[in-house]
């Protein structure tokens, strides 16, 4: 039976051609690729075999006269691009000059006397070894590049070497540099800052080649070479501040290396910086060097003012009176009053009594005298220079000087005014007091046989008077008490310590200028203690009963009292006498003679009733 047959369905005719349709393209894609092939292989061949200068290769760069017209070298061999460039060359010259930075520094390096060429030779191999070098993949691109943008290559250029090299090393001492930090000057009115500059350091042969390098590769563009930078520290205009910055001073007595006050110190401005402002106007500035204005206070004398006033014045004084005759306390006093005479204050300084007298010793001249030791008087070294710190306090206070330290005694003195004495002890109590005048004060303390005077020398500048005016608070009399002296003889009698009257005051500063008051100042409370005046007696005398004559050789009642005018046989035996008990008190309502001695070191002072002490 005959196979049914369907349109289209033949398998083997449909197979053939459906292999035909795939083998085409397949044959197109090999052809293509044998072609590309065959041209990669052929550029290869000629980019490997050719020896002439690769197409769109030319020579150009700057000249004297402006741009070197280019030189097309294309397809030239070597010998006949060397000659090209041979003729080219010898109607243009080279740029004369070369700028180079360093750091913050720019400078031009001057070509004109180091024989500056075009150099044909150098120039030829640069244009021939163009895509001849690297690997395969650069030499394509190079080439690639020269075929389808062009390629200049720049002009080697010849020189004198040695004067080059001798340019370009002069060029780095010029643009080399110490780091240097910032300073400061002052001038007048203002203060000159030197910012500082940074320290550029140069490697001289490597400098060299670099630089040569840039030249002798005709590459006259502008180079920036790279050294090694130190920079300064930063401005610290606090620290500066504090260094210029001076008070103001009028002149004064050069007392630390003389202290005789014959060296003047001169009159000294008065110099500070405003930081913030200093720092705006900084801001605004690049310059190096920055001018800032300084504040500046003059001063208020001038020295040839201070030295014609210089001890002018008698400021305070005081006179005190001692008893000549007390040999040991007088030595005391004269020997203080020389320790402190002469003594100078410039304004601001504070006089320390106990500084300047010193120890008090018997190997620096002080000997014993009376001190007070509570309610008893004993010997004791260096007694009796109380005087002399209370005699300077009282001139003190009628200079109207500032005082720092004062202390009452602890009882009434008789030499200075209630409320203005000043006790002193080495190591525990001091008097001090503070030069606040314009000018220096000298401390003059003169004295005679029995008294002693202190004056403070020192410069008025008004007319000025001071009094004090103490009122009395309280007043407490003191008391006679007796005891009993073994060591007396019967009925003797001595006064042990004198009396001193309890006294609380009040003193007040009044300060006059022409004549007229100007202030009232509390000026110290004094609370001067009571101690009773002691008087030592003798035990009692004994009492004895009167003897009455009887017979020799008839008892005697010892009970009966004898007629005291009847004489008593001296040989007649009697019995003792009965004395009294020598620790029974004496009777304190028994009346004192008045005529008894007083301790003479330190009289009692006769104060009035009044509450107002006057003003000595």
């Amino acid at each position: 039976m005959d196979e049914m047959k369907l349109p289209g369905a033949n398998p083997s005719k449909g197979g053939r051609r459906a292999a035909s349709s795939g083998k085409k393209p397949l044959i197109v894609i090999l052809c293509l690729l044998a072609v590309v092939l065959a041209a990669a292989g052929g550029a290869l061949g000629w980019l490997y075999f050719t020896d002439s200068i690769y197409p769109g290769v030319t020579v150009g760069g700057s000249s004297a006269d402006g741009q070197m017209d280019p030189i097309d070298l294309s397809g030239l061999s070597r010998p006949e691009a060397l000659a090209a460039l041979e003729e080219a060359f010898t109607s243009v010259t080279p740029g004369q000059s070369l700028e180079v930075t360093v750091g913050e520094y720019s400078r031009t390096l001057d070509l004109s006397g180091v024989g500056t060429r075009y150099e044909a030779s150098q120039t030829t191999e640069s244009a021939y070894l163009y895509g001849r070098t690297g690997s395969l993949p650069a030499r394509i691109r190079a080439v690639w590049q020269s075929l389808t943008q062009g390629i200049v290559i720049t002009p080697a250029i010849a020189v004198d070497q040695q004067l080059l090299d001798s340019e370009i090393q002069k060029l780095a001492s010029d643009l080399s540099s110490e780091m240097s930090q910032p300073t400061y000057t002052l001038e007048d009115d203002v203060l000159i800052l030197d910012r500082g500059q940074t320290g550029v350091s140069i490697d001289t042969g490597d400098f060299l080649a670099f630089v040569r390098g840039r030249i002798l590769s005709g590459d006259l563009s502008p180079a920036v070479y790279e050294p090694q930078v130190e920079d300064p520290d930063q401005l610290d205009l606090m620290l500066i501040r504090d260094e210029i910055e001076q008070p103001m001073q009028n002149p004064r007595l050069d007392l630390e290396n003389d202290p005789t006050g014959n060296t003047i110190l001169p009159a000294q401005r008065g110099i500070s910086l405003d930081v913030d402002e200093a720092q705006k106007i900084l801001a605004e500035s690049d310059e190096r060097y920055v001018e800032l204005p300084l504040v500046i206070t003059e001063p208020t004398m001038t020295t040839e003012e201070f030295e014609s006033a210089l001890f002018r014045d008698v400021l305070g004084e005081g006179t005190t009176s001692f008893n000549a005759n007390l040999v040991g306390r007088t030595t005391n006093v004269k020997l203080a009053c020389d320790f402190i005479d002469g003594v100078i204050l410039n304004p601001g300084d504070v006089f320390s009594y106990n500084d300047t007298v010193g120890p008090r010793t018997y190997e620096r001249g002080f000997r014993d005298a009376i001190v007070y030791v509570g309610a008893s008087a004993e010997d004791g070294v260096g007694g009796g220079i109380c005087q002399v710190s209370s005699t300077i306090y009282y001139a003190a206070l009628r200079a109207d000087l500032e005082i720092v330290e004062r202390k009452a005694h602890s009882r009434i003195v008789t030499y200075v005014p209630l409320g203005e004495d000043a006790t002193v002890a080495w190591g525990a109590v001091d008097f001090r007091f503070k030069n606040d005048t314009d000018y220096p004060i000298r401390i003059d303390v003169s004295y005679g046989r029995s008294s002693m005077t202190v004056q403070l020398v020192g410069t008025k500048t008004e007319n000025k008077t001071v009094q004090m005016e103490t009122t009395v608070l309280s007043k407490t009399p003191f008391q006679t008490v007796h005891v009993e002296n073994a060591e007396l003889a019967p009925g003797e009698s001595r006064v042990k310590s004198n009396g001193y009257t309890g006294y609380v005051t009040e003193t007040y500063r009044v300060v006059y200028i022409d004549g007229v008051e100007t202030s009232r100042t509390f000026e110290n409370k004094s609370v001067y203690t009571k101690y009773d005046k002691v008087i030592e007696d003798g035990p009692a005398l004994p009492v004895v009963d009167p003897i009455t004559p009887t017979d020799p050789t008839t008892p005697t009642d010892p009970t009966t009292p004898t007629d005291p005018t009847v004489p008593v046989d001296p040989t007649t035996p009697v019995d003792p006498p009965v004395t009294t008990d020598p620790t029974t008190p004496a009777d304190p309502t028994t009346p004192v003679d008045p005529t008894t001695p007083v301790d003479p070191t330190e009289p009692v002072l006769p104060l009035p009733e009044e509450t107002t002490v006057p003003a000595a």
